[in-house]
């Protein structure tokens, strides 16, 4: 299939009657999923909130605290005014870089690969020089990144790149985020013992990965296993409940 990267809800769930319904919500692709709010706030932050259906046969992570929702479902979602509820796909790697004034036309000298609680999920990422039209060509290159729980381990793969463009950074760096997760007891780096950096504000376990030639794979193994939900839940109420009484 070939769909455009902003799509409407319809367009993965066409027989869904509620997709339609749904005006001011859309995916950024197959595993971001954004419902704006369009309202006026209270508050210094302007804390506004609206009721979000969230698309079937998933669950997602708001990016921004990791609230976690049931597909299928409403569910009363809130946001300050500089923030836009962004949600996730549980399971399934997401693919970020660190930010630049421009990042369409940046090199991705570090990778960051997040991934939220999940089953098991891969995506893709696609990369060309961003400035010219060298892709009509093939000037383009793809990696594969999948995402896997085993028992009280996640397993997250970077497969080597596939395609070339003028450009293209031939090494770099990693970072693997699994947030929403408890301290890791164990971590592997391609089946060596690895360091492990736990931000508990996010409940993230972090992985750096050296820099490396992109045609080299990455395995990294996290023995841990998701919070407690409720946890984000209160902190997000909790800082909601703040942000509107300032």
């Amino acid at each position: 299939k070939c769909l455009p990267l902003l799509r409407p809800l319809y367009l993965e769930y066409p027989k869904d009657e509620e997709a339609y319904r749904r005006r001011y919500q859309y995916f950024l692709g197959e595993n971001l999923f954004v419902s704006p709010i369009i309202a006026k706030g209270d508050g210094s932050d302007f804390v506004a909130e609206k009721t979000v259906w969230f698309p079937p046969k998933a669950r997602w992570y708001n990016i921004f605290s990791g609230d976690r929702f049931e597909g299928g479902h409403e569910a009363t979602v809130n946001a300050a005014i500089d923030e836009v509820p962004l949600f996730a796909r549980a399971g399934t790697p997401i693919p970020m870089q660190p930010y630049t004034p421009r990042m369409g036309a940046a090199a991705v000298e570090t990778l960051i690969v997040r991934c939220y609680p999940g089953e098991e999920g891969e995506s893709v990422l696609y990369e060309d020089d961003g400035q010219t039209n060298g892709y009509v060509k093939g000037d383009c290159a793809w990696i594969k990144l999948r995402y896997r729980r085993d028992g009280k381990k996640i397993i997250v793969n970077v497969e080597p790149s596939q395609g070339r463009f003028e450009g293209q950074p031939r090494s770099r760096n990693y970072r693997i985020e699994l947030p929403c997760t408890r301290k890791a007891a164990t971590a592997t780096l391609d089946a060596s013992p690895a360091a492990v950096e736990y931000d508990a504000s996010s409940w993230m376990n972090i992985v750096t990965v050296p820099t490396r030639g992109i045609d080299k794979a990455v395995k990294v193994v996290v023995e841990t296993i998701e919070i407690d939900p409720e946890i984000p839940r209160e902190e997000a109420a909790k800082r909601r409940r703040i942000m509107i009484s300032i």
